[in-house]
C-alpha cells in the first residue's frame, strides 16, 4: 500500500511530504521512500488522489493548490488565487476538475490543464473547511461551518443547503454520486440523498470530531 507521509518543514527547499510503501514486520511499520514532492514552500495541509491513481493535488499554507504526477513524481501545476491557507482539495474522476477550500472564505474550481486562475469562485459564509467532488464532475460539496452546500457547476448554482448540528470538517461522495456523507466536531456523520439532498441516515460516533470519510467503491459501507 502506499502511504503519505507530512514531515516536519525543513529550512529553504523543505521536503514536506513524501510517498512511502509500507510492510508489517513483527508488528511494525517498516518504511521505504518511494520519492519527494518537492514544490512548497510552507508546509502542506490537504492531499488528495485522483480517482484512477496518477495524480496527486496537494494544498497548503502557501496558499497554493499543486498537482503532480505520480510516476515521474513532477509537478504538473500549480494554481494560485486564494488569499490564505488552503484546507482541502478534492478531484473528479477525470482528473480534470480540482476543487479546494481555503481560510478565505471561498472554494474555487480550476481545470487541468487549463490556465492557472479558477474557472469559478464559490463564496462561503466562513473558513471552508472540508470540499469534495463527485465523481463524474458534475457537482460538488462545501462545508463552511455547520452548513454543506451542494452546488451544480454545469448551471453554476446553489441547489442544497444541508445542516448540521456541529461544525463540518469531512465530506465524501459515494462513487455513484447517490450519496454525500459530512461528519462534525460534535460526534455526529449524516448521509444524505445525492439527487434531493434528504438526510437518509445518522450515525454517532464516539470520537468528538469525524476528521475524515470515505466510501467503499460499492457504496455500501462508510469509514471515519
Amino acid at each position: 500500500m502506499f502511504r503519505l507521509l507530512h514531515l516536519p518543514a525543513k529550512p529553504a527547499a523543505a521536503i514536506l511530504f513524501t510517498l512511502v510503501t509500507t510492510a508489517l514486520a513483527v508488528a511494525q511499520d517498516v518504511a521505504k521512500s518511494l520519492g519527494t514532492l518537492d514544490g512548497h514552500t510552507e508546509a502542506v495541509y490537504a492531499v488528495a488522489w485522483s480517482p484512477d491513481g496518477s495524480k496527486l493535488v496537494t494544498g497548503g499554507f502557501d496558499q497554493t493548490v499543486r498537482v503532480w504526477d505520480f510516476n515521474t513524481r513532477k509537478q504538473l501545476k500549480s494554481f494560485d488565487g486564494h488569499s490564505k491557507i488552503v484546507l482541502s482539495v478534492a478531484v473528479d474522476k477525470e482528473g480534470k476538475r480540482i476543487l479546494s477550500g481555503s481560510l478565505d472564505n471561498t472554494a474555487k474550481i480550476w481545470e487541468m490543464p487549463g490556465k492557472t486562475g479558477p474557472i469559478a469562485v464559490l463564496t462561503q459564509p466562513g473558513v471552508v473547511s472540508a470540499s469534495a467532488v463527485r465523481l463524474d464532475g458534475s457537482r460538488v460539496a462545501v462545508a463552511s461551518g455547520n452548513l454543506v452546500k451542494v452546488w451544480d457547476l454545469s448551471k453554476n448554482l446553489e441547489i442544497q443547503n444541508l445542516s448540521h448540528p456541529g461544525e463540518v470538517v469531512s465530506l465524501a461522495w459515494s462513487v455513484d454520486g447517490s450519496k454525500l456523507a459530512s461528519g462534525d466536531k460534535s460526534r455526529t456523520i449524516r448521509i444524505w440523498e445525492g439527487a434531493s439532498g434528504k438526510e437518509v441516515g445518522r450515525v454517532e460516533t464516539p470520537a468528538d470530531t469525524v476528521l475524515a470519510l470515505g466510501f467503499t467503491p460499492d457504496g455500501k459501507s462508510l469509514v471515519s
